[in-house]
Parts: structure tokens; C-alpha cells; sequence
């Protein structure tokens, strides 16, 4: 089983933009000594819990301090950009990274209409069919540009929805399902992806990633008080009142009443909350929505395809401050915690968020960390 990171490079009160991008490339560096096969990151933009507004400056600097690990975007908002530039800039970073080099490309704008057109120059178009021209152009770009001998530069369509699921596999192209915002509807994208899935000269079998946000602790209790932390700064955007992430103790303060108390039940719903018996049984129940041995696409015989489940978790490090409220950081490793699971413990040897605050604790870093797997043939 193979590990990797989707990174939105988040913002925690107290920290700062500039810690958390430290901490992002801190991180790839230990995802790497992990063995982690990719670490791919989220473009955000005018969002103070996210320092992601610049993907390709990150993963050039990820890039620049790793070796083997493959290092790519999840992903690049195509609408807000011309795919000539895109196509341009990604096939520069293979140039200086060789094949390590990944692209993901979702549907959605960076938010307000006003911050679409800062960044595109004209009004951009989300439009199903629009997008599909969109990434056809990408991908014909990426084409145009290798020189000879030059590896392809993988592209993958992200979203949560059946008709992005259907375009992926129309386009012939691999597809990941955003599960970590919700799973609703992820079984049936996954099953429309696999329905209608082409063959193309580069991808002959469906790839399907599917993403599980999960928050874990040894006690379900502590679980729970993280996952409020991320489920809080959702609640203060929907509010109008974006801010930083903060601390697990700020996040136990507030007291939300109606329609925010439900707004951060659904949100805690949408996400798996609990210790390593309950990722384990929660996976293991939603493998079949992603690995279909088998599974017949059109225009041949499917054999499976990749699955990725990507668990948000609390990672360890010692570049920001430690929104546990306790003292300084600490470096943090990856344990082996029973049969195909894998927690973050910080460096005297605990659980990270799961045991006692103050200075001996991990800083927590919300990351989401990916568990892959390949299904038979």
C-alpha cells in the first residue's frame, strides 16, 4: 500500500503564509523519506486558511527538494486560466523535474466573479462543454510542446459530479472524485466513470482516485475536536468572516446555534471522524465504489483501475505554531498501526492530537494523507 498527499497548505492563526509554505515543502521532504508515491497540491485563491494561491511555484520548490517523489497539482482551476499558459508552465516544470511531473485540473472558478475576472482577464465560464474544449486544448498543447523524447505530463479531471465523472471517461482520461468535501454521490460517479469509460493511447484502463477526508485520533472524542477545526473556518467563510484555521481549543469555543449548528453537523458527516478501527472499516466499505475488477468500459474490457483514499489527517511539524494551543512543535514520523493503516505520531512516540497538550505535543498541520491501492485484473 502506497501513500500520498494532496497538501492545501493551510493557514493556522499565529502562523502565517509564509510558515505554511515552509511547511508544505518541509512536509514533501518527509513524504518522501516516507516512500509516499506523489504529493499534489490545491490551488486556493483570496482564501486567508490556504497559502495555495501559486501551484506551480510550490511544486517547483517541492520539485527542487525532492528526488523520487512525483509532484503535481490537485488541482488546477482550469477556468480561471488559459490552457496555452498552463500547458506552457507544466511542461517547463517536467523540463526541470523530468517525468515526476503531474496535472490535475478541476471545473470549479476561484469564487467571486470579480476574483475569476483578476485572474483570468476576461469572464470565465465553469460551462460543462466549455470545459471540455478546455481541457482537449490542455491536453493538445502538452502534445504540441514535448519535444522529442519528452514524457508525458499525466492529466487527471477532478470534480464531484456525475457529468465531470462522464467527460473523464468520454475523454479517456484519469478521474478523481473530491470525497474529502463530501462522499455524497461518490458511488455513483464512480460507477459512471467506469460505465463510460474510453480507452485512450495513453490510459487503456480506468484511473479513478477517490478522496475520504478522516480525522483521527486514539480517542474518538479528540477525533471530533479536530475535525471541528477545518468544519469552524468553513462555518466562518460561509458566514462571510473567512479567517485562518484556528486552534482546536477556539474551535471548542464556539457555541453555534441553528442553522450553524447544522451546517457543522452535515460538514462533520461528510468526513470520517474517529480512530484506526473506524478508517479501517469505513475504507474497506467504500473499496468497491472505486476498485471494480473488471469492470467493463466502453470500447473494451476494463481491468480495475488506481484508487486513492486520501485521509485528513494531523501531521506533525516544527514550522508553525501548534494549534493545539501547547508549546513548540516537534518533527513528527509515519507509524504502521496494525494491518494496512498508517497514523501520524509526533516525536516522543504519541499520537498526534490524541494525548496530553502543552509543549511535548506535535504541531498539528491539516494535510490530506492518501492510502492507494490497485485493484486485480
Amino acid at each position: 500500500m502506497k501513500i500520498s498527499v494532496l497538501d492545501l497548505c493551510p493557514v493556522f492563526e499565529r502562523q502565517g503564509p509564509a510558515a505554511a509554505l515552509r511547511a508544505s515543502i518541509e512536509l514533501a521532504g518527509k513524504a518522501e523519506e516516507f516512500g509516499a508515491a506523489r504529493y499534489l497540491v490545491a490551488e486556493h485563491h483570496a482564501n486567508p486558511a490556504s497559502a495555495a494561491t501559486a501551484p506551480e511555484v510550490l511544486i517547483s520548490a517541492i520539485a527542487n527538494e525532492t528526488s523520487t517523489l512525483r509532484v503535481g497539482a490537485g488541482g488546477i482551476m482550469l477556468p480561471n486560466h488559459a490552457p496555452f499558459r498552463i500547458a506552457e508552465s507544466f511542461r517547463a516544470l517536467a523540463r526541470l523535474h523530468g517525468p515526476r511531473i503531474e496535472l490535475g485540473v478541476v471545473r470549479a472558478l476561484a469564487g467571486r466573479p470579480t476574483l475569476s475576472l483578476a485572474l483570468r482577464g476576461t469572464t470565465p465560464s465553469a460551462e460543462p462543454e466549455r470545459f471540455r474544449r478546455q481541457i482537449a486544448e490542455l491536453v493538445g498543447h502538452l502534445d504540441d510542446l514535448s519535444a522529442a523524447a519528452e514524457a508525458p505530463i499525466p492529466v487527471r479531471v477532478l470534480g464531484s459530479s456525475q457529468p465531470v465523472a462522464q467527460l473523464a471517461a468520454e475523454l479517456g482520461l484519469p478521474y478523481g472524485f473530491a470525497g474529502h468535501l463530501s462522499l455524497r454521490g461518490a458511488r455513483q460517479a464512480a460507477d459512471t466513470y467506469h460505465r463510460h469509460y474510453r480507452p485512450s493511447p495513453g490510459h487503456p484502463e480506468p484511473d479513478l482516485l477517490l478522496s475520504l477526508g478522516v480525522y483521527l485520533a486514539d480517542d474518538p472524542g479528540r477525533a471530533a475536536a479536530l475535525a471541528r477545526v477545518p468544519a469552524t473556518a468553513l462555518l466562518r467563510a460561509r458566514q462571510g468572516r473567512p479567517s485562518p484555521l484556528p486552534t482546536v481549543p477556539q474551535a471548542a469555543e464556539m457555541q453555534p446555534t441553528g442553522p450553524e449548528q447544522e451546517l457543522l453537523r452535515r460538514r462533520l458527516t461528510d468526513w470520517l471522524v474517529g480512530d484506526q478501527q473506524t478508517a479501517a472499516a469505513v475504507t474497506t466499505h467504500l473499496a468497491p465504489a472505486g476498485a471494480r475488477p473488471g469492470a467493463a468500459g466502453a470500447g473494451g474490457r476494463g481491468r480495475g483501475c488506481v484508487a486513492t483514499v486520501a485521509l485528513r489527517s494531523l501531521v506533525g511539524g516544527d514550522c508553525c505554531a501548534d494549534p493545539t494551543g501547547g508549546g513548540p512543535a516537534q518533527q513528527s514520523r509515519l507509524a504502521r498501526r496494525g494491518p494496512g493503516v498508517r497514523s501520524v505520531t509526533a516525536g516522543d512516540g504519541s499520537t498526534v492530537g490524541s494525548a496530553r497538550p502543552g509543549p511535548q505535543r506535535g504541531c498539528a498541520i491539516l494535510r490530506e494523507v492518501t492510502r492507494e491501492w490497485r485493484s486485480p485484473p
